[in-house]
């Protein structure tokens, strides 16, 4: 289906799929849709129908390791946005040029994250944690205009759960494919049968009734066999609804089954394109999810329900050698995981040109308002900057110097201390805080948990 903003020339890539067309049947322009004797109806009611009998979250208990990769990048980057000037400072950017899986334009990946994990999940009561091992990011930050854009693309680019009755996206509530009335919601079609992983599947596609409705378009492939097991799903948002920054998105799930547990989902991917404003390109997004090594029940460590965060990360989660994280990349996870290198690689370079060094300090200086006196692993900051120079009426112009210790000095033992001086009063004052942390911090003092004598 086409908008008036499709972008022509219009690049369409196809994926290799083997169908056998048995007849072909010529419909009227004007379709008759029915749900009453509609094998495709028949089949998406008995999923429905099984869904929550199917759902692995059933178990008291479950965790499954989790390899994510993340990358943001910049829509369409053609050659004639190289020779702008803002770029032609930069001639091998073009060294790292990738392609939009959606729209096959040319982009270039300024930022990407690995993340290794396990998830934990405990059904009554419901608490869901985070085990982290592994955890890297490397891009140029801040390079989204502004905080409401940079959570439009964390929001739109998060797990998605296809078997609830409602998918967030952008505090919008879609209606998945799989609610209770979707058969009212949607007009579901029997395409054809293709092989998929070496298994007969049925295409059964889908369409909101109203194409203006916060719905979905898709397939659902699903095994020929009495299971009428989902195995792979691919879908996407229709053009026509308005959905804040969101140009297209797409969504694709993968499954897998064995005796005990008839659903699990194994792969996730969405890739999202973000139309910031009708006059200049926008950002492309794609985030891949590979999961693995499902335990149920007593097989599941219990000992990360004993703390309080959400997220609980290893000392080490933030500085694993690429040793580490090849081992991920390996295991067939796609490619996006290597790209990682390419935007170290580029960032790097970057910060050999003197321009965009002082540019992205200054910047950084700004959004957080330290100074590191080392590169990496800073054992203390300089600051507040903000704070250093400052007028009153007393004082009139007060100046202020000082700083923090990080955990790479100390995970327990924290400093802050302050000289202040006033040019009008001519007078010292100084002030400062020492805290030891019963919990040992990744960086700074006040990560939560928060347990400590001041």
């Amino acid at each position: 289906q086409l908008s008036g903003r499709t972008v022509f020339p219009l690049n369409i890539t196809l994926k290799e799929v083997s169908y056998q067309i048995d007849e072909v049947v010529i419909k009227p322009e004007k379709e008759k849709y029915t749900k009453k004797g509609n094998p495709a109806v028949e089949l998406v009611s008995e999923i429905i129908d099984r869904k929550n009998n199917d759902n692995p979250f059933n178990n008291d208990y479950v965790s499954r390791d989790r390899y994510e990769t993340y990358i943001v990048a910049l829509d369409n980057f053609t050659e004639e946005k190289q020779q702008q000037a803002m770029f032609r400072k930069f001639p091998f950017l073009r060294d790292y040029v990738d392609t939009s899986k959606v729209s096959g334009k040319p982009i270039l990946n300024v930022s990407s994250r690995e993340l290794a994990a396990t998830d934990y999940y405990q059904r009554r009561p419901l608490r869901q944690k985070q085990k982290v091992i592994g955890r890297e990011w490397i891009g140029i930050e801040d390079f989204l205009p502004d905080e409401e854009v940079r959570a439009a693309v964390e929001a739109t680019l998060r797990d998605i759960d296809l078997f609830n009755e409602k998918v967030l996206i952008l505090r919008n509530e879609f209606v998945s494919p799989f609610a209770d009335y979707a058969t009212s919601y949607y007009k579901f079609y029997l395409q054809d049968t293709i092989v998929v992983e070496d298994e007969r599947c049925v295409d059964l596609a889908f369409v909101p009734r109203n194409l203006q409705s916060f719905g979905f378009t898709g397939h659902l492939y699903v095994t020929v066999d009495s299971t009428h097991f989902v195995k792979w799903i691919q879908m996407n948002v229709p053009y026509d609804i308005n959905l804040n920054f969101v140009e297209y998105m797409n969504v694709e799930q993968r499954f897998a089954r064995d005796s005990e547990h008839p659903r699990l989902l194994i792969y996730e991917c969405i890739t999202a394109e973000f139309k910031l404003y009708d006059f200049i390109d926008g950002i492309y997004g794609r985030r891949e999810v590979f999961y693995s090594g499902y335990r149920f029940n007593d097989e599941v460590d219990k000992e990360p329900f004993g703390h309080q965060e959400h997220i609980i990360e290893n000392e080490d989660a933030l500085h694993k050698d690429e040793e580490f994280w090849a081992q991920y990349r390996s295991n067939d996870n796609g490619t996006d995981g290597g790209k990682t290198k390419d935007v170290k690689e580029m960032i790097a370079k970057l910060r050999t040109i003197p321009i965009y060094y002082w540019t992205e300090q200054f910047v950084n200086l700004l959004f957080s308002g330290y100074i590191p006196v080392k590169e990496e692993n800073t054992p203390f900051y300089i600051g507040p900057v903000n704070t250093m120079i400052s007028y009153n009426g007393m004082e009139k112009i007060r100046l202020k110097f000082g700083g923090m210790t990080t955990a790479y000095l100390n995970p327990h033992l924290f400093g802050t201390a302050h000289l202040i001086y006033g040019i009008d009063d001519k007078r010292l004052k100084y002030s400062g805080r020492l805290e030891y942390s019963f919990k040992p911090k990744k960086e700074q003092w006040n990560e939560f948990p928060v347990h400590s004598l001041r």
